[in-house]
């Protein structure tokens, strides 16, 4: 038999959420989830994340920033990806907007062409109709634009032509 799952105070989850908070970013959202789990009475959660909030322990603007960095950078995910966890964290259009608009605009091209040519070289039939279709929805179920998806297919295309002479 599973044992109950005994309610946190208010104050023992403010410190160990300040704990959490410390180590890494966390959004709002994030912390409410975390109180659930915790089975902190909804006041008393509003009142955690409030006074983390005004502890400046959550800041969901720096959290955005450091998600869209950490993703655009290290996990390679592309705008609409982005966008998608970000509203599954509870961040309204016009936070999504600001944190997105930090991604700089040469290196997320770079990081585009790079997953396009790594998935071309895995690829035999790459040069064909059917290989850059391959290459086009990897490229978007990563989260990158249609067009910019086409451009960077197409430079692919180019290289590949000028290598070939």
């Amino acid at each position: 038999m599973a044992l109950a799952k005994k309610p946190l105070s208010a104050e023992k989850a403010l410190m160990r959420l300040e704990t959490q908070c410390a180590a890494k970013e966390i959004c709002t959202h994030e912390a409410y989830e975390k109180l659930r789990r915790w089975i902190v009475p909804l006041d008393d959660a509003r009142r955690v994340v409030e006074r983390l909030v005004e502890l400046r322990f959550i800041d969901d603007s720096r959290f955005g920033r450091a998600f869209v960095r950490d993703k655009a950078v290290f996990a390679r995910w592309g705008r609409f990806k982005i966008a998608l966890a970000l509203r599954q964290k509870g961040f309204n259009r016009e936070m999504i907007d600001e944190a997105i608009a930090t991604i700089d605009e040469d290196s997320y091209l770079a990081t585009l062409d790079a997953l396009v040519a790594s998935k071309s070289r895995q690829l035999a039939d790459a040069d064909t109709f059917e290989g850059r279709t391959k290459i086009f929805r990897f490229a978007a179920s990563r989260g990158f634009e249609p067009a910019l998806i086409a451009a960077a297919i197409k430079r692919m295309k180019i290289r590949v032509d000028d290598s070939e002479s």
